[in-house]
C-alpha cells in the first residue's frame, strides 16, 4: 500500500494537491469515457478556482483593511487586537499565496504535455529542438514557482494555528490564572508564533525533499505520510486550545456572579468568537485528508469544498473579529461622528466668514 501511495506521489501525470485539483483519471479507466472525464476535471477546476479567485481578492481587501483599521484607532491596540493583527497578517499571506496558486491553474503555460518522463506527445512532433527545449524550461519554472507557493501556503496556515493558540491562552489566562496584563511583553509570543511554524515546515520540507524533488510536480502530497509533521502539530494546537476554551467556559458557569463585569462580558464575546473558529480551521485543514471521491458529484462537491473554505476563511475570520465586532464598530461610529462635527464647525466658520457684514450707521450729534 505505501509503495503505491509513492508511487502516487511521485507521479508528475496526476497532480492533486489541495491547490491543483486530480486530472481526473481516477473516476474511471475506461478509455472510452476518458475524454469525458477529462472535459469534466477541467470544467471542474475551472469553476472552483474561478470562485477561489474571488474568495481570496475578498479576504486580502478584508485583511487589509482590518490592519488599516488598527492601525488607524489607537483605541484599539490592545494586547488581544494585537494578537488578532498577527492573525491577519498571517491570513494575508496564506490568501496572496493561494491567489498566485489559482492564477498559475488558471494562466498554465504548459507548451508540451508530458505523458511519461522523456516521452512527448504527436502534437510537439512539429515543434524545433529549441522550442521544445524553452517547452520543458517553462515547465519546470512553472512547477517550482508553484512548489514553493505551495510552501508559503503551507507555512501561512501553520501560523494561523498558532496565532489562534495564544489568543486561547491568553483568554484561558486572563479569566483562570490572570498572569497576562495589559502591558505584557509581546516579544517572546511573537518570536514563538512565526519561529516554530518555521521550523514545523521546515522540518517537513526537509523530510519531503528526501524523496522527492522541487522542479517535480507534489501530486498527492498531502496524502503521504510525511504531510503528518505538519497536521499532527496543527491538530495538537487545535485541540489544546479548545481544552483550553472549555476550561474558560466551565470558570464562567461556575462563577456566575462575576459574569456582568464589562472586562468579562467582552471576554465572553471573544470566547464565543474563538470556539466558532475552531471548527472553520479543522474543516479547511482535515479535509485535504479525505480521499478523492472516484463518482464525478463526489469529486465536484469535495473539490470545491478544497478550493472554497481556504479562500474564504480569511473573509469570515475578519467578519467575526472586525466588523462585527463592538469596540471596533464604536471606535469607526465616534471617528465618523467627529468628523461630521468638524466638518460642520468648518462649514458654519465658512458660512458665517463669508456673510457681508452690514454697517450701523452712526448718528451725528444735532447742534442746537
Amino acid at each position: 500500500m505505501k509503495d503505491h501511495e509513492h508511487t502516487l506521489v511521485k507521479s508528475p501525470s496526476k497532480s492533486c494537491t489541495n491547490n491543483d485539483e486530480c486530472t481526473g483519471s481516477h473516476i474511471s479507466s475506461n478509455n472510452s469515457t476518458k475524454t469525458d472525464n477529462t472535459e469534466f476535471i477541467e470544467l471542474t477546476k475551472l469553476i472552483w478556482t474561478g470562485i477561489g479567485t474571488v474568495g481570496s481578492v475578498i479576504t486580502i481587501c478584508s485583511m487589509l483593511t482590518a490592519i488599516f483599521i488598527y492601525t488607524v484607532y489607537p483605541c484599539l491596540r490592545n494586547f488581544r487586537f494585537k494578537i488578532h493583527l498577527h492573525l491577519f497578517f498571517a491570513l494575508l499571506l496564506e490568501s496572496i499565496a493561494q491567489l498566485i496558486l489559482s492564477y498559475l491553474l488558471l494562466s498554465k503555460v504548459n507548451q508540451i504535455h508530458v505523458t511519461n518522463i522523456g516521452n512527448v506527445t504527436m502534437n510537439q512532433l512539429f515543434l524545433s529542438p529549441k522550442e521544445i527545449m524553452y517547452s520543458f524550461n517553462s515547465q519546470s519554472t512553472y512547477i517550482i514557482i508553484q512548489n514553493t507557493m505551495i510552501i508559503i501556503w503551507e507555512l501561512s496556515q501553520t501560523c494561523v494555528f498558532t496565532w489562534t493558540f495564544i489568543e486561547g491562552i491568553h483568554i484561558h489566562d486572563l479569566i483562570l490564572v490572570s498572569v497576562f496584563q495589559p502591558s505584557v511583553n509581546m516579544y517572546p509570543l511573537m518570536i514563538a508564533a512565526w519561529v516554530v511554524p518555521i521550523f514545523i515546515t521546515g522540518l517537513w520540507l526537509t523530510v519531503w525533499l528526501c524523496t522527492n524533488k522541487i522542479d517535480v510536480s507534489w501530486s498527492f502530497y498531502t496524502f503521504h505520510s510525511t504531510y503528518w509533521i505538519l497536521d499532527s502539530f496543527r491538530l495538537t494546537l487545535l485541540s489544546t486550545n479548545m481544552a483550553f476554551l472549555i476550561n474558560v467556559i466551565r470558570a464562567l458557569v461556575r462563577r456566575p456572579q462575576t459574569n456582568y463585569a464589562p472586562e468579562i462580558l467582552k471576554l465572553k464575546k471573544a470566547v464565543k468568537a474563538a470556539i466558532l473558529l475552531m471548527p472553520l480551521l479543522g474543516i479547511t485543514n482535515f479535509i485535504v485528508l479525505l480521499p478523492v471521491p472516484k463518482h464525478p458529484l463526489g469529486f465536484f462537491i469535495v473539490s470545491g469544498i478544497r478550493r472554497v473554505l481556504p479562500t474564504w476563511q480569511g473573509f469570515i475570520i475578519s467578519m467575526i473579529y472586525y466588523f462585527m465586532n463592538k469596540d471596533v464598530r464604536k471606535c469607526i461610529h465616534m471617528s465618523i461622528r467627529r468628523f461630521k462635527s468638524k466638518y460642520q464647525l468648518e462649514h458654519r466658520r465658512f458660512t458665517s466668514s463669508s456673510l457681508p457684514i452690514k454697517t450701523i450707521p452712526q448718528r451725528i450729534p444735532h447742534k442746537q
